[in-house]
């Protein structure tokens, strides 16, 4: 095997990695979680079928304990509550099997006093009133769109929610068309299916399910009492009580409410949560819940993109108004908490206690350093988010800080599930509190439960006063964040909804339109590019008779050779570099593909709508560009078709039809090779024109729809762009100087070039003639003084 041929194996090998490791990176879709995510399920709310007084719910345990006492066979498997609560759909019933009487959960040891605390043996959480057999909690809320924008379905466990589903969003286009057309003319035009609506639902731990914000413990003077459980009575609807009382007496010694108000026609949810002091004696009281955890996964999301977010105020030295909420560097993916639990639970294994910094997303080490106060804190997938704010209601409540309510956010997760099963739960601490006999204190808190929509997140109070919209973050994960150009996606969602809203009312003509204000306005650096490409290409052609007379006569002599091909250059006014120009406008356009990615992907505006008015729609429901935010579905398959490497929803066209314009692309307007080029050189740039034609199309395989139309109509455009340069650059000189550039004549006059590259050639020229001029002199002699 010749070296030639083994380097042109070695470089089709790397290239063929590279390629599908990128594909790989790209398309992976677990198809796991997609079936899991693909339809809404109904919301759902829990009933009791026997006592739960000693119901655990999910928290990071001891490896070597939870082994022994809750039955797990792996290190991290939380504990199960007493009973497994049944649940029950609001059309089926269905009852669950039972569970061990008990299975008590087992604290990791911790930094702070709410951890370390043992739970409480003499005091215990117990309902007010009885529960009415099979009786649910009453809902708030209503799906009616013109109503409200949700209904809240409480479960019976813990005062926590078991749904909320939005009245306007569903899971898929199609059912989002369906439901404006029954809105139309409800006669003739039935509703969609009720469990395809978009739901936040409780999320499961193990064998059962944690509502959404439950009640987690009350700690009183250094004890744990348990409030997570069928504890709890409903006294109206979204009005939950319980009394923490003597085990043996049964006397009460503090009353807890939660009460949850949904604010007519918002997405605004309003928690107050009160503890009273029925004793004699004043107790130190801390307030522990579950806040904001993993929501489910977008199915078109094939990355994953589920985050933790925290807006915060300075220091009064900084601010003291307090009055200002940022959101900058306090942004984590849900890998950052999965790692922290992992580091938790192994130093718990080994014995150790772990830190503060370890256990907790908040207060972190930035946030202490700086003396940062928690505003809010928020839970995001790819559209939808779900926060707890501080409680700013002016002219009542002004204060825009959650640190009466929230001390610090600790994540937890059952490590030994499956990764695709894995769910990242925070817990919300909130301060020690002393409460005298008689008084109430309060942990009171917002909810904001609804899309990352500027339109109601930069408009609507209170999340304009607390600068929510700073949840909503145009921002690709893992090796795609460093490369995602936020800024340019925040400017360019807010030109296309501009475009979009006043001028063509269709997203996909917005993209449309946006593409050719990008090309007009690279238009001379794509002209000027082109001409400095066909002028260096010609001038090559010419000199190849010179240059392969060079290498003749100083074949031998490398360093020669290449000196005189350089004074050959400069004396025809060849710029080896100018060729680099061309590629100036490819390279412009990279981040306005990458932030239009983003924006496509991120932006709540574009999810689920169709391009050109509907018209591909309009032929018996066709899925063809039906939603921009996902791949155009050309044909779209009934059941998903698993690839090893992704599941195959249908066949898409219009990145086929990419692969088809690079194709041309590259045969009208790449550069003729140089004749200087070795034929292992011209084979690697034969070889990376394929690949590039091949990969781009499988990497964008199942990109957004509205980027493939972004990136198939500038290439279209690119192509007759170039061919009219082209026409235009047949008839122009190439063997003379640019216009306006009077290199050559600097050059005799001993000046340097204006031209950026023009420059930085000359200088590597004179270096180079240096160089030589100081070979031929040899070395410098020192001769010393001789005395006399």
């Amino acid at each position: 095997m010749t070296p030639e041929t083994r380097n042109r194996l070695i470089t089709f090998a790397v290239l063929f990695l590279a390629g599908l490791l990128l594909t790989t990176a790209f398309l992976r879709n677990d198809s796991d979680q997609d079936d899991r995510t693909e339809v809404a399920p109904e919301p759902q709310t829990t009933t009791s079928t026997e006592t739960a007084e000693n119901a655990e719910p999910p928290k990071a345990a001891d490896p070597a304990e939870s082994s022994s006492e809750s039955g797990a066979e792996e290190p991290g498997v939380a504990a199960k509550p007493a009973t497994e609560p049944a649940t029950e759909s609001e059309t089926t019933p269905a009852a669950a099997p039972e569970q061990p009487a008990e299975s008590p959960a087992v604290d990791t040891a911790a930094a702070d006093d709410s951890e370390n605390a043992p739970t409480s043996t003499a005091l215990e959480a117990r309902a007010p009133v009885a529960p009415v057999a099979d009786a649910e909690p009453t809902a708030i809320g209503s799906l009616d769109p013109t109503r409200e924008r949700a209904r809240i379905v409480f479960s019976n466990s813990s005062a926590g929610i078991a749904s909320i589903t939005f009245s306007e969003f569903w899971t898929e286009a199609k059912y989002k068309r369906q439901a404006s057309r029954h809105l139309a003319d409800p006669e003739r035009n039935p509703a969609p299916p009720e469990d395809q609506r978009y739901t936040l639902n409780e999320q499961p731990f193990g064998q059962f399910e944690v509502p959404l914000l439950a009640a987690r413990y009350l700690e009183v003077d250094g004890t744990l009492v348990n409030l997570f459980g069928e504890v709890w009575s409903q006294l109206e609807p979204g009005h939950f009580r319980t009394q923490v009382v003597e085990r043996e007496s049964g006397r009460p010694i503090f009353e807890i409410d939660r009460i949850y108000t949904l604010e007519p026609g918002t997405s605004e949810i309003t928690l107050k949560q009160t503890v009273r002091n029925l004793s004699e004696k004043s107790a130190d009281v801390r307030w522990i819940q579950y806040g904001p955890s993993d929501l489910d996964r977008d199915r078109g999301s094939f990355i994953e993109v589920r985050r933790f977010h925290f807006g915060f105020l300075t220091s009064t030295a900084r601010d003291p108004s307090q009055s200002n909420v940022l959101a900058i560097d306090q942004m984590y993916d849900r890998s950052v908490a999965l790692d922290m639990v992992a580091e938790v639970q192994e130093t718990v294994r080994m014995g150790g206690q772990p830190s503060t910094e370890q256990l907790d997303l908040w207060p972190n080490r930035d946030s202490l350093e700086q003396d940062l106060t928690i505003s809010w804190f928020g839970a995001t997938n790819r559209y939808f988010t779900l926060a707890v704010h501080a409680p700013y209601a002016p002219p009542g409540n002004t204060s825009k800080s959650l640190a009466d309510s929230v001390q610090s956010v600790r994540p937890t997760a059952n490590l030994s599930l499956v990764p695709e099963d894995q769910v990242v739960f925070n817990e919300l601490h909130g301060p020690l509190k002393t409460i005298a006999a008689g008084d109430l204190a309060n942990w009171d808190m917002g909810i904001y439960a609804g899309p990352l929509d500027r339109n109601i997140l930069d408009v609507e109070e209170p999340y304009v006063a607390l600068n929510m919209q700073a949840i909503i973050v145009y921002l690709m994960s893992g090796c795609c964040t460093f490369c995602t150009f936020s800024w340019l996606a925040n400017f360019l969602v807010i030109f296309l909804a501009m475009i979009h809203d006043y001028v063509v009312f269709d997203w996909a003509l917005a993209i449309v339109v946006l593409v050719v204000i990008v090309r007009t306005l690279l238009h001379p650096l794509m002209r000027r590019g082109q001409i400095q490409m066909q002028r260096m290409g010609k001038l090559m052609g010419e000199l190849k008779p010179e240059l392969d007379a060079l290498k003749t006569k100083y074949g031998n002599d490398p360093a020669r050779m290449q000196q005189e091909q350089r004074r050959l250059f400069m004396e025809r006014g060849v710029n080896p570099l100018g060729c680099a120009g061309g590629l100036l406008p490819t390279f412009l356009q990279m981040p306005i593909w990458i932030a239009l990615y983003a924006v496509l992907f991120f932006a709540f505006e574009l999810r689920q709508q169709e391009a050109f008015f509907g018209f591909f729609q309009l032929f018996n429901g066709w899925s063809f560009l039906g939603d921009l935010s996902l791949p155009d579905h050309f044909i779209l398959f009934s059941s998903p078709v698993n690839i090893y490497i992704t599941d195959l929803t249908g066949v898409n066209v219009l990145p086929l039809l990419m692969g088809l314009l690079f194709f041309l692309q590259q045969k009208y307007m790449s550069p003729p090779p140089s004749p200087n080029m070795t034929d292992e050189q011209k084979q690697q740039q034969k070889i990376m024109k394929i690949m590039m034609v091949v990969l781009f199309p499988i990497m964008l395989y199942q990109a957004p729809s509205g980027l493939t139309l972004y990136i198939l109509t500038s290439s279209a455009i690119g192509i007759l762009e170039g061919r009219q340069i082209r026409k235009q650059v047949e008839q122009m000189d190439l063997t003379a100087p640019p216009p306006g550039k009077k290199d050559a004549a600097a050059r005799k006059n001993g000046k340097k070039p204006k031209d950026r590259l023009g420059r930085m050639y000359a200088e590597k020229l004179e270096e180079a003639r240096q160089k030589q001029l100081n070979k031929r002199r040899g070395p410098t002699k020192n001769y010393k003084k001789r005395d006399k």
